[in-house]
């Protein structure tokens, strides 16, 4: 035995796995005996193969302007990585969205106990049924860019710096906004359907089903910059959500809500 190890950590010679690494990272104890404790790692072993054999059907593609998925170290490039910490950090924790060298996304579940938010069980079904489809979208993502406002149905594009300012709502979060361009994609890429408006109403459908608030009609105010004002029917009755745009630079300046 190592000489930094003792007996107490260990567990004793014959109840060595009462902490199991199952990730890498952290040590973490899980049961009152090293069966109970085999058996967990066993089935963490398991869902990951079966996460890693899902991958090659996973059809949600994503990647930079340029192309690029992974940078020089073959880590996601930094915006890449944004899209995923605004998915990962509205799955709370009990999910987990990644993405191979090829810019497949696809989602694992974490050992993560607990009970996930409405909002994030929602959003990880949605993402799992999407991920699991046999067609393929695919999706680039920018950095301020003055051809994208939030997104681009005709060029299937995603402002990152835009879809940002919604932050996690209540109305609509960052997170339910890039669902709704996943949806519009699909509608467009694999259903055929090459008008803007059915794809966007098919789209607030998936947002709704996901975050409970049902979007009305717009309503405008134009001063320089457009100013909208977006009622929302939730169970607290009727709200709304402003956002500034600007109009030059094809930019959302503010959300409030």
């Amino acid at each position: 035995m190592p000489p930094a190890w003792t007996l107490a950590a260990a567990g004793g010679f014959d109840n060595p796995i009462v902490f199991i690494d199952p990730d890498g990272k952290t040590p973490r104890w899980y049961g009152q005996t090293s069966n109970e404790a085999v058996d967990y790692a066993d089935q963490l072993g398991e869902e990951r193969e079966d996460a890693e054999e899902e991958d090659e059907d996973d059809k949600v593609i994503i990647k930079d302007e340029d192309g690029d998925v992974c940078n020089e170290n073959c880590e996601p490039s930094d915006n890449v990585q944004r899209l995923l910490n605004i998915l990962n950090d509205e799955l709370e924790g009990f999910n987990e969205v990644d993405i191979t060298d090829s810019g497949e996304l696809f989602i694992t579940k974490t050992d993560k106990v607990g009970e996930a938010s409405k909002f994030a069980t929602n959003l990880a079904k949605y993402l799992e049924k999407l991920f699991a489809d046999e067609n393929t979208i695919e999706l680039s993502i920018s950095d301020q860019s003055s051809a994208t406002l939030g997104g681009s149905f005709a060029t299937g594009n995603l402002d990152l710096t835009d879809i940002e300012k919604y932050g996690k709502g209540p109305l609509e979060s960052s997170a339910s906004v890039i669902v709704h361009e996943l949806a519009e994609q699909y509608e467009k890429q694999i259903n055929g359907v090459s008008d803007f408006i059915p794809a966007h109403r098919t789209a607030l459908e998936v947002q709704t089903s996901i975050s409970g608030n049902k979007r009305l009609e717009n309503r405008q105010i134009n001063r320089g910059n457009r100013i909208l004002i977006i009622p929302y029917e939730t169970s607290n009755g009727v709200q709304y959500m402003r956002i500034t745009i600007d109009l030059t630079n094809r930019s959302i300046l503010e959300v409030k809500q």
